[in-house]
């Protein structure tokens, strides 16, 4: 199991949100509500950047875990490709930074 969390998100359905919410791969998408890390992993496996937020302890170090695995995933999806070649054409100094979740605070 990836992630033991009850809402975790299929990657097919939050990749291909990730690009609609960022079409062209520019900006930041914030999730205030990181849970299993599926809208961080899905950034990540399309190339944008993404930040997580997340109170509880627990789910916030389960999302830490699973987001790598989430993010290697294959999955058959459009907008994977598509974003990787509208960055093709797209000049910009921050292409291909995405970052796991982080918290201004540390739980360990």
């Amino acid at each position: 199991m990836i992630a033991n969390h009850p809402s975790i998100k299929p990657q097919s359905l939050m990749r291909q949100l990730v690009y609609a919410a960022l079409p062209l791969g520019e900006g930041v998408i914030a999730d205030p509500f990181l849970g299993s890390g599926s809208t961080v992993a899905a950034a990540e496996a399309v190339g944008v950047r993404c930040i997580g937020i997340e109170r509880f302890a627990d789910y916030y170090k389960m999302a830490r875990a699973g987001i790598p695995r989430l993010a290697a995933l294959e999955v058959k999806t459009p907008a994977v490709t598509e974003v990787e070649d509208l960055k093709k054409d797209v000049a910009s100094p921050m292409r291909g930074v995405s970052r796991p979740a982080q918290l201004p605070f540390d739980f360990d």
